[in-house]
C-alpha cells in the first residue's frame, strides 16, 4: 500500500507539472507566431517565467501540505503577503524564490522520492500530456479573439481601442494597487464593490510584477492565471480518480477536461479565459472541491474547518453566482454527514453561512445597473445569435455536459453498488444544473452564464470520480458497461466539441485575431492625451488628482477607434483611462449624459454610487481653479494636475 501511494503522488506531481510547462511552451510559441515581437516579447517572458516559479512554488507548498485544496489557497495567500513588502520587484521576486527553497527543504524527504522516481513515469503518460497540452494551450491562445485578453495591451492604450470592460477592471484594480481602494477612480475614490476579490489579486499581481494593473489584464489570463486554472483543475481531478495509475483514467479525465473547455455550440462568451471575476472564482472552486472531498469520509477536519468557509469567501467575491452554485454544493454534502444536527456541522454551516455572506455583500454592486433588464435567455440568443432557435435546441446545446449523466446512469445500472461519493456528486450535478437554467433566466443579459457554465467544470470532478472504474486492461467480456459509458463521453462530447472547435472556432478566432492584430501593428497612431497621462504616472505623489476639462474636445469626444468592435463606444471608454493609465483619480471625470452619450452614462452609473450633484457638475465644459480646489480638498487630497494638450500643470490647493 505504502509502495501505491508514493507512485501515485510521484505520477500525479510529475505529470501535472509536466502539463503545465507543455502548455505555457505551446501557449507563448503560438503567440510568438500571433501577436508577440519585439515591443511586447520581453513583459511576456517575464509572465512565462513567472508563472514557471509560481507553480513550482506550489508543488513545493504541496509536497508538505499534500492536500491541493490547502496549497492552492496557500499559494495565493503567500502572493498577497509577499505583495506588500517594498521596494522593487527584484526583492518580492527574491522572496518568492527563497520561498521555493524553504518549502522544498521542509518537504525534502517527499522531494527525494519524487526525484528518484522520476525517470519511471511511462512514456504514454508523457505522450497524453504533451498533445492535451498542445489543446489546451490553443484554448488560451483562441481566447484573444474577444479583445478582452490581449498581449497587444499597450499599443492598444496608445491607439484607444480597448474594450470597455478591461478598462473598467483595469482602472478598478489600478486604484486598489495604489490607494487600497476599489474604485474607478472618475472622481476621487468612491468605492464600488464588484468582484472586489478578482480586482485585488490581479492588483497584487502588478505589484509583485512592478507594471501597470492593465499589463495583467493583458497578459495574465493567457499566460498566468489561465495555465495555473488548468493545472489546479487536474490536480483536483487526480484527488478524485484516486491518482494517476491508468492510461485510460488520464486519457478519460484529460479528456473530460479538454471537452470542457471547448465550449458548447450555443453560448454567449467565447471562451472561459478572459472574464478576470470568473477565471479566479474557478481557481478558488476548484480548491473548494479538493476541500469538499474530505466531507465524504463523514467527518469535518480542522482543515476543513477552515478551508471551506475561506473558499466560499474567496469565491463569491469574485464571482457571486459561483458562489452561490459552490454553497448549494455544501449543503448536498453537508446534509450525508453521519449528524448533520451535531453541534461541529452546524457550527461549520454556520461560519460557511458568515463567510459566503460577507462575500456575496461585499460583491454586490451599489445600485442596479440601469439600461439593462431581465429576460428569459433563449430569447435573447434568438435577438442575437439564431432567430429560429428553439428550447429544446437551447438547452440541449448550452446543457451539453449534463448529457454526462447519461453514461453516469447506464453505469451504475451495471455497477455492484455506488458509494457515498459516488452519489452526493450526481445528485449535486443535477442540482447545480438546474440552479443553472434557473439562474441563467432570471438575471440579467450574459450574467446568467456563470450560473449556467459552472456545471461544466463540475462534471469534469464526476467524470474523475467515476474514472476510478475504468479498468486498466481491455476486457470486453466482464467491462461491457464500463466501455459503452467511456466511449459515449470521449467519442459525444470530445469528439464532437473538440472537432468543432478546430474545424470551425479557432480557425474564426484566429483569422480575427490575425487581422486586428495587423491593423494595430499597421497603425502609427498614438494618442498624445494618453502620453501625457503616462507621464503623470510618473509623478510620485498619491495626493493628487487628474483633472481633463471637458472643453479638451479632442479626449472626450474621441473618436480615434477605427478597427475595434467597441468603436461607437468612445464615450464609455474615456474616462476610464484617466485613472488607469495615470495611476491617479479623476476630478471630475465621469462621463456626459445627455444625447447620444446617455449610453455612457447609464454603463457607468450602474457601478458607482456618485450623487447625481456630481455627474451634473461633470458635465461643465469648465470649472474655476476655487471649484477644483475646493472640490479637491473635500475628496481628501492635496492638489490636482490639470491637463490642456500638450501640457501639464501642477495645481497646489492649501
Amino acid at each position: 500500500m505504502e509502495s501505491m501511494s508514493i507512485m501515485r503522488n510521484r505520477t500525479n506531481l510529475w505529470l501535472n507539472f509536466l502539463t503545465f510547462i507543455f502548455t505555457v511552451a505551446f501557449n507563448y510559441v503560438f503567440l510568438s507566431n500571433l501577436n508577440i515581437d519585439q515591443s511586447n516579447r520581453g513583459v511576456a517572458l517575464e509572465f512565462v517565467a513567472f508563472s514557471v516559479l509560481v507553480c513550482l512554488i506550489y508543488f513545493s507548498i504541496k509536497l508538505s501540505l499534500k492536500n491541493s485544496g490547502s496549497s492552492i489557497v496557500s499559494l495565493f495567500v503567500l502572493l498577497i503577503v509577499i505583495s506588500y513588502i517594498p521596494g522593487v520587484a527584484i526583492i518580492r521576486l527574491g522572496f518568492l524564490i527563497l520561498t521555493v527553497i524553504l518549502f522544498l527543504w521542509f518537504g525534502r524527504k517527499q522531494l527525494n522520492t519524487v526525484m528518484l522516481r522520476f525517470r519511471s513515469i511511462p512514456k504514454s503518460f508523457v505522450l497524453i500530456s504533451l498533445a492535451m497540452s498542445f489543446i489546451f494551450a490553443s484554448f488560451l491562445v483562441e481566447s484573444q479573439a474577444s479583445n478582452v485578453v490581449d498581449p497587444l495591451i499597450e499599443k492598444k492604450v496608445q491607439q484607444l481601442v480597448l474594450n470597455p470592460d478591461t478598462l473598467y477592471h483595469a482602472s478598478v484594480s489600478e486604484n486598489i494597487r495604489n490607494y487600497s481602494v476599489a474604485s474607478t477612480g472618475m472622481h476621487g475614490l468612491n468605492p464600488v464593490y464588484y468582484h472586489i476579490f478578482s480586482h485585488f489579486l490581479f492588483s497584487r499581481i502588478s505589484l509583485i510584477m512592478e507594471v501597470p494593473a492593465y499589463i495583467v489584464y493583458g497578459f495574465g489570463s493567457v499566460l498566468f492565471f489561465g495555465p495555473l486554472l488548468l493545472l489546479f483543475l487536474l490536480e483536483v481531478s487526480q484527488e478524485y480518480a484516486r491518482g494517476w495509475n491508468s492510461f485510460f483514467k488520464i486519457l478519460f479525465v484529460f479528456l473530460a477536461l479538454a471537452a470542457i473547455l471547448t465550449k458548447p455550440f450555443v453560448t454567449i462568451f467565447g471562451s472561459h479565459f478572459y472574464s478576470e471575476s470568473y477565471l479566479v472564482s474557478l481557481i478558488f472552486f476548484a480548491a473548494f472541491m479538493s476541500a469538499l472531498g474530505s466531507l465524504s469520509n463523514r467527518k469535518i477536519s480542522n482543515q476543513t474547518f477552515l478551508l471551506i468557509p475561506l473558499c466560499l469567501l474567496f469565491i463569491t467575491l469574485s464571482k457571486i453566482s459561483v458562489g452561490v452554485i459552490a454553497f448549494a454544493i455544501l449543503g448536498v454534502f453537508l446534509i450525508f454527514q453521519k449528524k448533520y444536527f451535531s453541534p461541529r456541522v452546524l457550527i461549520f454551516f454556520g461560519i460557511s453561512l458568515v463567510f459566503f455572506l460577507l462575500g456575496y455583500l461585499g460583491s454586490k454592486p451599489q445600485s442596479n445597473i440601469k439600461g439593462l433588464e431581465v429576460r428569459f435567455v433563449w430569447k435573447f440568443f434568438q435577438s442575437h445569435f439564431a432567430s429560429d432557435l428553439s428550447l429544446p435546441q437551447f438547452v440541449f446545446s448550452h446543457f451539453i455536459y449534463f448529457w454526462l449523466i447519461a453514461p453516469v446512469s447506464f453505469l451504475l445500472l451495471f455497477a455492484k453498488r455506488i458509494n457515498k461519493n459516488e452519489l452526493m456528486l450526481s445528485l449535486a450535478f443535477i442540482l447545480i444544473t438546474f440552479i443553472g437554467f434557473f439562474g441563467l433566466n432570471i438575471t440579467i443579459d450574459s450574467s446568467g452564464y456563470y450560473f449556467s457554465n459552472l456545471h461544466a467544470f463540475f462534471s469534469l470532478f464526476l467524470a474523475s470520480t467515476f474514472s476510478k472504474r475504468l479498468p486498466r486492461k481491455i476486457d470486453f467480456t466482464r467491462k461491457y458497461p464500463i466501455y459503452i459509458s467511456y466511449l459515449f463521453f470521449v467519442l459525444f462530447i470530445f469528439v464532437v466539441l473538440v472537432g468543432n472547435f478546430f474545424t470551425s472556432r479557432a480557425r474564426s478566432s484566429l483569422r480575427t485575431i490575425s487581422e486586428i492584430t495587423k491593423e494595430v501593428r499597421g497603425n502609427s497612431f498614438e494618442d498624445g492625451y494618453i502620453q501625457i497621462l503616462q507621464e503623470v504616472r510618473k509623478i510620485p505623489r498619491k495626493d493628487l488628482l487628474v483633472y481633463i476639462p471637458k472643453s479638451e474636445v479632442n479626449f472626450w469626444n474621441n473618436q480615434s477607434d477605427k478597427i475595434s468592435p467597441w468603436k461607437h463606444q468612445q464615450c464609455i471608454k474615456m474616462p476610464f483611462f484617466v485613472p488607469m493609465i495615470s495611476g491617479k483619480p479623476s476630478l471630475f471625470g465621469l462621463p456626459m449624459m445627455e444625447g447620444s452619450k446617455t449610453q455612457c452614462y447609464n454603463f457607468v452609473r450602474g457601478y458607482e454610487g456618485y450623487p447625481q450633484e456630481i455627474y451634473q457638475k461633470s458635465q461643465q465644459m469648465e470649472h474655476t481653479e476655487n471649484e477644483l480646489c475646493d472640490e479637491t480638498k473635500r475628496l481628501g487630497f492635496s492638489g490636482y494636475v490639470e491637463i490642456r494638450y500638450p501640457n501639464y500643470t501642477i495645481k497646489e490647493c492649501k
